[in-house]
């Protein structure tokens, strides 16, 4: 509890805060005139001092005046305009903020919500029964999105298990065809070498039947010539024997 009143007390910005006047509405979440930021933000005889929940610009006080002057701090646990109790707790935090507040009071929220201040700055934050019901709503929206997942992920992954077995039928098809052509090339390469072999044997016995063709042919041509050569030595004796008979009549 007191660090969440701590964080309501409102920021230090700059280093003037000891020549501003008392903070009387410390802890208030009340709309002022004009916030600041810093003294940049105010005119020359001005400065950005604490006021409620968020700063103003204020008469600039001399050194020490501001101290003599005791601000009055309000019931921070029973005013209603106190809304640090109710607040969730600080996400922010930070000494030195640079982001505005986005309000100064819940009268600039919506109904549903409380001005609070997130550990940095002022900010609008749904009250606790808001707060449940918009929990709900994104615990229901988180589970809607986490099914809706494991159903984009089911789909995937049954999308991949189907293009994995096509991948598989086609590569059975692809390695069946890769066999059935090495078969028929290894069958034609038989048929061929049969061919081949089958004309070899071809060309072989026509060689052998011409060589026979030519002896047989040779031997005829040596028979006619012993033929001829008997018949010429025959008639040559019948000469002979001729002359023997006449020189004996």
């Amino acid at each position: 509890m007191d660090r969440k009143v701590h964080a309501a007390l409102g920021h230090v910005h700059g280093q003037s805060d000891f020549l501003c006047p008392p903070n009387n509405k410390m802890g208030l979440c009340e709309a002022v005139p004009k916030s600041c930021f810093s003294d940049s933000d105010c005119s020359n005889d001005e400065i950005c001092c604490p006021e409620a929940c968020t700063r103003t610009c204020k008469p600039k006080m001399a050194p020490g005046q501001s101290s003599q002057a005791m601000a009055e701090v309000p019931d921070l646990l029973n005013d209603p305009r106190v809304y640090v109790g109710k607040c969730p707790d600080s996400s922010c935090f930070s000494l030195f903020n640079s982001e505005p507040d986005q309000c100064s009071t819940s009268n600039l929220c919506r109904p549903e919500q409380f001005c609070c201040h997130d550990g940095c700055k002022n900010v609008c934050k749904w009250k606790p029964p808001y707060a449940a019901i918009i929990a709900q709503h994104e615990a229901r929206v988180r589970q809607q999105q986490q099914v809706l997942y494991q159903k984009q992920q089911a789909e995937l992954r049954k999308r991949q298990e189907e293009e994995y077995r096509q991948m598989q039928r086609k590569q059975a098809e692809i390695e069946q065809a890769r066999r059935a052509a090495k078969a028929r090339a290894e069958a034609e390469a038989v048929l061929a070498a049969q061919k081949a072999k089958a004309q070899y044997q071809a060309r072989l016995e026509a060689a052998k039947a011409a060589q026979a063709e030519a002896v047989a042919k040779m031997q005829q041509q040596m028979v006619c010539c012993l033929v001829l050569l008997l018949l010429l030595l025959m008639w040559m004796i019948g000469i002979d024997d001729d002359a023997v008979d006449d020189d004996c009549d």
